[in-house]
């Protein structure tokens, strides 16, 4: 049955509502979930399904409370958990996420979703890798996208173990299998990289005036969303969340005046009201032309990382299959270079001091003092609540959701040099980013 086709049976409804968040098309999954709802209010299958809808919607909280009254009242399942866990962890709930993904693996032990959600939370046990190994020499038990979940679980889990043959025999295994599934193409988004650089000078537009925008942007994984956290601990400050709001319009609007009406009519009130705003994409690095324009006083926060270090940790994680790179060392190292190629154009064309650049190394080796340096660039006071990023109390719903819930982690530093030994084709695509 296609994603299209109705789905009469409450069976079909959750089903394709778990197909259709998974293929990114939150708004109809929900009416599938809901669907399914109707037709079996007793099943908690249904009710996962519209968490995940719902979350994927930006609704998290509504999602937890939906799922927490439905889990009181329906028979316990696997998915249910699992979807609590989820939403459990991105609201900085670890212990209560842990629980939540072992409750449904006691329920399904095939639940690899479940698995998966455990090891991005960290510190996997001995029996928690135990019986990932289990399921591993089992694949007959598995569909390809449950083990896709196990084997990105099992890279995490090796990593963090210090087997790191093994751990990267997982990533090769999973890149293998998701490669097939990549819904992009390396020389379009390569030419879009060449597309953005700076056609000329870098002047700056006619558009709002406002200096409330922060666009903080970079590679996947070079530690945007740790900026982004210790930006929205000051009380000044509050963050959109991973949007591409600013580019989806960019594409639209008629002029930079248009551009800026039509960015900030979707902010919340508490964005309105704040004296600055945190907008973290990856995109964001394709749009500065257009944010110059546009907003011409917002705020450019650049995010750098080794490049071994960035696209080591980019080829061992679970992304979605409509990133810019394929899920090969190759095609990112390709992808990196073009990235550092335009980050470099526009470097040498802004005036000084109009882009901040900030060095994940520098905040591992000099923390406060990059962070004072980030808040007056940004035009904020200092307050001490930076550097107790990992206490915000905010969603965080990036592949970095653990790690900026914990003080710094200085680990990831130089962690590429543990798997040297596989580098090779990274490095050569890699040239002399």
């Amino acid at each position: 049955m296609s994603l299209t086709e109705d789905a009469p049976s409450f069976e079909a409804n959750a089903e394709r509502a778990e197909a259709l968040v998974d293929a990114g098309r939150p708004a109809e999954a929900l009416a599938f979930a809901e669907a399914a709802v109707r037709l079996d209010p007793r099943r908690a299958e249904g009710f996962a399904a519209r968490a995940r809808a719902l979350r994927a919607l930006g609704q998290g909280a509504a999602a937890l409370a939906d799922l927490d009254a439905a889990n009181a009242r329906t028979p316990a399942t696997a998915p249910a958990h699992d979807a609590r866990g989820v939403l459990l962890s991105e609201a900085g709930r670890l212990d209560e996420a842990r629980a939540a993904f072992s409750m449904a693996l006691s329920l399904d032990r095939c639940f690899t979703r479940a698995h998966f959600g455990l090891a991005m939370l960290g510190d996997v046990t001995v029996d928690q890798l135990a019986a990932m190994e289990a399921l591993a020499v089992e694949p007959e038990r598995l569909d390809e996208r449950q083990r896709l979940f196990l084997l990105y679980a099992l890279v995490k889990a090796y990593d963090e173990a210090g087997d790191f043959a093994r751990a990267f025999a997982a990533a090769e295994a999973g890149a293998r299998l998701r490669r097939p599934r990549w819904l992009g193409d390396e020389r379009a988004e390569l030419l879009r990289l060449a597309r953005a650089t700076p056609s000329g000078p870098s002047g700056t537009g006619v558009g709002d005036m406002t200096e409330a925008p922060i666009f903080v942007f970079g590679m996947p994984r070079s530690g945007t969303s740790l900026v982004e956290q210790i930006l929205s601990s000051h009380p000044e400050v509050c963050a959109l969340g991973e949007t591409e709001v600013f580019a989806r319009e960019a594409a639209l609007a008629p002029d930079a005046e248009a551009l800026a009406a039509a960015y900030r009519v979707g902010w919340s009130q508490d964005a309105r009201s704040a004296l600055r705003v945190v907008d973290k994409s990856l995109g964001n690095l394709l749009e500065i032309g257009a944010i110059r324009r546009a907003l011409p006083r917002a705020k450019l926060v650049h995010v750098r990382r080794n490049p071994l270090d960035c696209a080591l940790s980019c080829f061992f994680r679970f992304f979605s299959d409509d990133m810019p790179f394929a899920p090969d060392l190759p095609s990112i190292g390709r992808y990196f270079r073009g990235y550092a190629e335009l980050m470099g154009s526009w470097r040498a064309a802004l005036p000084t001091g109009v882009m901040h650049e900030v060095e994940y190394e520098r905040i591992v080796a000099d923390f406060e003092g990059t962070a004072r340096a980030l808040l007056d660039y940004c035009g904020l006071g200092w307050d001490p609540r930076c550097l107790n990023f990992h206490a915000a109390p905010r969603e965080v719903r990036t592949a970095s959701l653990a790690q900026v819930r914990r003080p710094l982690y200085r680990g990831a530093v130089g962690h590429a040099r543990k798997y040297e030994a596989y580098l090779g084709p990274l490095k050569e695509a890699l040239g002399s980013s």
